[in-house]
């Protein structure tokens, strides 16, 4: 799950121990948070939840496709 706070950037993300032991779970968070420092000049502020339900993120490529599809989705990606 990420949190996206209303006029800020700030985020929060949770991810379930069924995903995966520590280092995998902190290797997907940092992944995600890498990707929203990238590219926060091109994401719309507003107040968001996405839920991302599938296997744990692998590579900062991959990263980016899943977060990018979701925020064009939502309409928050310039």
């Amino acid at each position: 799950m990420v949190y996206v706070l209303a006029e800020s950037l700030a985020i929060g993300i949770s991810i379930s121990k069924s995903q995966g032991g520590a280092v995998k779970r902190n290797r997907a968070r940092r992944l995600i948070k890498e990707f929203f420092r990238l590219n926060k000049e091109k994401i719309t502020p507003v107040h968001a939840v996405f839920v991302v339900n599938q296997p744990l993120i692998t590579g900062y490529d991959e990263t980016f496709e899943i977060m990018l599809k979701l925020l064009r989705k939502a309409g928050l990606y310039k």
